[in-house]
């Protein structure tokens, strides 16, 4: 699997975790607390997980935009 693809896949479950944490964190009185502090922390790390692997497979990206030197 190449590096775009794996990235896309990525990208989505980036979203999803993104939106689980969102709708967790909005609707603790509606799920319960004891639901929320079950999911909120365990999707937490997968999202920094997700957060890092996208950091990492950019990284050639980043490095080029922001760490670049300006030559004279």
């Amino acid at each position: 699997m190449n590096k775009q693809k794996i990235l896309k896949i990525l990208n989505i479950l980036l979203l999803l975790s993104f939106i689980i944490q969102t709708l967790n964190a909005i609707l603790i009185d509606y799920i319960g607390r004891e639901i929320f502090h079950k999911i909120h922390p365990i999707n937490g790390f997968i999202m920094i997980f997700l957060a890092i692997i996208h950091i990492i497979l950019n990284w050639g990206w980043i490095k080029n935009s922001y760490f670049r030197m300006k030559k004279k």
